[in-house]
């Protein structure tokens, strides 16, 4: 596998790990907010509705589809309780989630029993948008980023496939160097520099190696050519007898 290609792979590996990490957070931030916002806007429905009733009757109040169900309290007893349930809606004939806030209102002449409630299926449309949203975002942004990467990459590591190319063709033998060029990365050049120290101690120790075989060859050379000519000499001689051959 190349660097690049690993470097790649930890960089996809990464982004998917930050937004696997990332979503479930932000999806929960998020309903967390979208609910307090709910919740915010049931209180102020309550104040809203406990001073209407100071002054209207129950019956004058326009629910509009039963989110506001108005009951007296014979025990008048204050209670408040701010929930989430499902309740079935008439009109589109399914199961709904709704954040209600149950309270009690006690006027000069009554006491009563008030439920109000907001659906929550809006909050959760807006909410799976701007997740359909934020994850075409996230994709769009990591491939981009990837493109981005990888083109960078190719020049960043262009030097670095050039001195192994050169690296390739370098024989000790040559008459030439290595040779290596600096380049604009403080890395690649402390690279360079040293492998050019390193290729020019090999020729020297080549030249070195080489020059002490040619002498011991030759000074090899004399005593065995005067060897092989007493040989030569010796085998031309008549009358050698059995011990002087042996």
């Amino acid at each position: 596998m190349r660097l690049t290609q690993y470097i790649s792979l930890r960089y996809i590996g990464v982004s998917v790990l930050v937004m696997l990490i990332s979503l479930p957070i932000f999806y929960f931030v998020l309903q967390n907010v979208l609910t307090n916002n709910i919740d915010e806007s049931l209180q102020d429905q309550k104040i809203l509705i406990s001073r209407k009733l100071q002054n209207l009757q129950p019956e004058n109040f326009v629910a509009f589809e039963d989110q506001i169900n108005i009951e007296k309290n014979p025990q008048k007893k204050q209670s408040e309780k701010l929930f989430t349930d499902d309740v079935y809606n008439k009109v589109d004939k399914e199961m709904e989630s709704f954040r209600i806030l149950q309270f009690s209102v006690n006027t000069s002449k009554n006491s009563y029993n008030v439920r109000v409630k907001q659906s929550l299926v809006e909050s959760e449309d807006l909410m799976k948008t701007i997740l359909y949203l934020l994850i075409s975002v996230l994709l769009i942004l990591t491939a981009t980023l990837f493109i981005i990467n990888s083109q960078i990459k190719k020049q960043v590591w262009k030097p670095f496939y050039k001195t192994i190319a050169q690296l390739k063709n370098f024989r000790v033998d040559n008459l030439e160097g290595l040779n290596l060029k600096g380049n604009k990365i403080s890395e690649f050049n402390d690279l360079n520099f040293s492998l050019n120290e390193l290729s020019a101690n090999n020729k020297k120790v080549y030249q070195s190696q080489k020059e002490f075989t040619e002498n011991a060859s030759h000074e090899l050379q004399t005593p065995l050519a005067i060897v092989q000519n007493n040989i030569e000499l010796f085998w031309q001689t008549e009358g050698i007898s059995s011990s002087q051959a042996k």
